[in-house]
């Protein structure tokens, strides 16, 4: 049977099983791609709300990120970057963890009952630059600098030569990309590329204008105040007949109507949610001193947790962010892509499915040797990093009580 079209028994038609996989990940298929058509909410046409980015110039206004064709007209307007989408990959992943759907390892810095913090835990999935975060950096385990223990160098001495350390104790840094900036090498540090990516972009924008008002029910007017240094609820702002402000600098009186044509939407005709999921880049990794099927394992775990994230990509909502909630227009096409692009195959996934894959991934793993850790690094933050926080919050403007 052609290993692009293998599928699994009765029931699961069109759903790639582990030996398909490991075909495609062995060198069967190049990459797995999911595409889905968009519309906005209120139907093609309708005006949606791209992010804004800074000009150059740090006094420039926000603008989007528009694309022209080779004729100079507006092709395609980003409406969520790789990034953003990764971010909101980590975070279905992080559900579907905490729900027990899905297991892998996830490290974390415990923040439970320390001062000056409103949240308990900053797993890998959510810091910003993954184990090479400076969260992380910061933290210690067992006592120690994290990065100055044998897991912390294990992980930090990875390499594509030697891809072990972040595999076995943070594989989704591998699936999401990691460069290890902020360590003693800087640029040199540790470094993987993404083997997922993700965008989704608008069509035929034409952009918009946005306009704001706001009538003071009280008859407020620009009367003069001054707003105390140190604020607190019971003193936000001081009548002050030579204030540098008025009352609309504390949200009180009028604002006359505004039109911004920099950032005021953009009318589309439709939108596409392109992810791949790269089986090159994983082919890319080596794990030191195993087998040459062992390897192969370790890199179909990964591709597994990959069909994972493509599974919650399809059925997550794209409300991306205010004014700007993306709907399909048809289902999602899910396609394994061949060296050969005759051999291309139109699969199938679900998170159920793609659960049982990652399942037999990591069973196939622990009988190669190739085994994730079976414990989640659980770090403390440090001292310096508390009261960085401390520090942070007591200069942060109206927060006292």
């Amino acid at each position: 049977m052609n290993i692009i079209s293998q599928h699994l028994a009765k029931g699961e038609i069109g759903t790639v099983n582990y030996e398909t996989l490991r075909n495609h990940v062995a060198g069967g298929a190049v990459a797995y791609r999911l595409v889905t058509e968009l519309e906005p909410a209120g139907g093609a046409n309708d005006k949606v709300f791209p992010p804004t980015y800074s000009g150059e110039n740090r006094n420039d206004p926000a603008r989007y990120a528009l694309e022209t064709d080779a004729d100079g007209n507006l092709a395609s307007v980003l409406l969520d970057s790789a990034a953003s989408q990764a971010n909101r990959a980590e975070l279905a992943l992080r559900d579907a963890l905490d729900a027990g759907y899905l297991t892998f390892p996830t490290p974390f810095v415990d923040f439970a009952g320390c001062a000056d913090v409103n949240f308990d835990r900053v797993s890998v999935l959510e810091a910003p630059h993954r184990i090479a975060d400076a969260i992380f950096r910061d933290s210690e385990l067992g006592g120690e600098p994290f990065r100055a223990t044998e897991i912390g160098r294990e992980i930090f001495d990875s390499s594509i030569l030697n891809a072990m350390g972040v595999y076995k104790h943070a594989p989704t840094s591998l699936l999401f990309g990691v460069w290890d900036s902020t360590g003693l090498r800087g640029g040199g540090g540790m470094k993987f590329q993404r083997a997922y990516v993700s965008e989704i972009m608008g069509h035929y924008p034409q952009t918009g204008v946005k306009v704001g008002s706001r009538i003071d029910p009280l008859g407020i007017r620009g009367v003069p105040v001054s707003i105390p240094k140190e604020r607190t609820y019971e003193n936000m702002w001081e009548l002050d007949p030579k204030g540098k402000k008025n009352a609309a600098d504390i949200n009180h009186s009028n604002i006359p109507p505004s039109v911004d044509s920099d950032a005021g939407g953009v009318y589309i005709k439709g939108a596409t949610r392109t992810a791949t999921l790269s089986l090159a880049a994983l082919r890319k990794l080596r794990f030191k001193g195993r087998s040459r099927e062992a390897q192969i394992s370790a890199r179909t775990a990964l591709a597994a947790l990959g069909m994972a994230t493509l599974a919650y990509q399809a059925q997550a909502d794209c409300d991306l962010r205010s004014r700007c909630l993306l709907v399909p227009t048809g289902p999602s096409e899910f396609r394994a892509i061949a060296r050969d692009r005759t051999e291309d195959s139109a699969i199938s996934v679900d998170a159920d499915s793609a659960a049982a894959l990652l399942k037999a991934a990591v069973e196939r793993c622990q009988a190669d040797g190739v085994a994730w850790s079976s414990d989640n690094l659980t770090l403390v933050p440090s001292q310096k990093l508390l009261d960085l926080i401390a520090k942070s919050k007591a200069l942060a403007p109206g927060d006292g009580d």
